[in-house]
C-alpha cells in the first residue's frame, strides 16, 4: 500500500459584481506525465466541489477555468487559472494504516468580462 488521503477543493465562481457563474468549466491536469485531465462544472449556484484521492501533496493544483456557453451563463467570461495549495492543511480523520485523512480548500474564484475586441 501507499500512504494517501482525500482533497476536497470547495469554489464559487462570481462575477466582478460578486453575482455567480453557472456553466463555467473547471478543469485540472493532474501531473506532467498524466494525459487527461479532470473536467467539471460549476452549478446554478456559481458552486463547485472538486475531490481526488492522493498522495499527501505540497505542490499546487491548477484549475483551468473556461466559459464555454458565451452569453448564455450571463456574460462572456475570459479564461483564467488558479493555483490551489494544500500545504500547511490540516489532514484529519486518517485511520492507523495506509489512510491518512481528508483535507478541504475553500475558494472564490472572479472571473472578469471579455474586453471587446476592436474590429478594423
Amino acid at each position: 500500500g501507499t500512504p494517501h488521503s482525500k482533497f476536497t477543493i470547495k469554489g464559487k465562481v462570481t462575477n466582478e459584481s460578486n453575482s455567480p457563474i453557472p456553466q463555467i468549466q473547471i478543469r485540472s491536469p493532474y501531473g506532467e506525465d498524466i494525459p487527461h485531465a479532470d473536467t467539471l462544472y460549476t452549478d446554478s449556484k456559481g458552486e463547485f466541489n472538486y475531490s481526488f484521492n492522493g498522495f499527501f501533496r505540497s505542490d499546487n493544483i491548477p484549475l483551468l477555468l473556461t466559459d464555454i456557453d458565451g452569453e448564455q451563463n450571463g456574460g462572456s467570461y475570459a479564461p483564467d487559472s488558479v493555483s490551489v495549495s494544500f500545504k500547511d492543511v490540516d489532514v484529519t480523520g486518517g485511520d492507523s494504516g495506509w489512510y491518512l485523512g481528508e483535507a478541504t480548500k475553500e475558494i472564490t474564484i472572479v472571473l472578469k468580462e471579455k474586453k471587446e475586441e476592436i474590429k478594423k
